[in-house]
């Protein structure tokens, strides 16, 4: 269940998942394991996972890439939109990719302390 609040900062700034009691581990040399239920917090769950109850290895890539999302972002897994609807952060990204506004992705707050050398990097 990786998600933004089972992710710590040590003193050094290094990143320190917490609250594993959801986790699945595979054998040694399996790819994959069919789970009994489907744990997790909807919304950073794996749609192959959700859907078959399958574990692979990039079960945890796919929430790993929505926790990355929803930091860069600044907004919650699921929020609610300009137009007052609920709105999921994978169609709100896909939205503003599609209409060529990816510019908008990123949190204005963390826009505001770098430098135009490093903006440049990131459009």
């Amino acid at each position: 269940d990786v998600k933004p609040m089972h992710v710590f900062l040590d003193e050094n700034w290094t990143a320190k998942l917490s609250d594993l009691s959801f986790s699945i581990s595979l054998e040694e040399g399996k790819t994959q394991i069919e789970a009994e239920d489907v744990l997790g917090t909807y919304g950073y769950l794996d749609p192959l996972y959700f859907a078959t109850l399958i574990v692979t290895e990039y079960t945890d890539v796919y929430s790993f890439g929505v926790l990355l999302v929803v930091l860069l972002t600044g907004k919650s897994v699921y929020f609610t939109g300009s137009d007052g609807y609920a709105a999921g952060i994978l169609g709100y990204v896909k939205g503003l990719y599609d209409n060529e506004k990816l510019n908008e992705v990123i949190d204005r707050m963390m826009m505001k302390d770098i430098t135009s050398a490093q903006r440049l990097q990131v459009e």
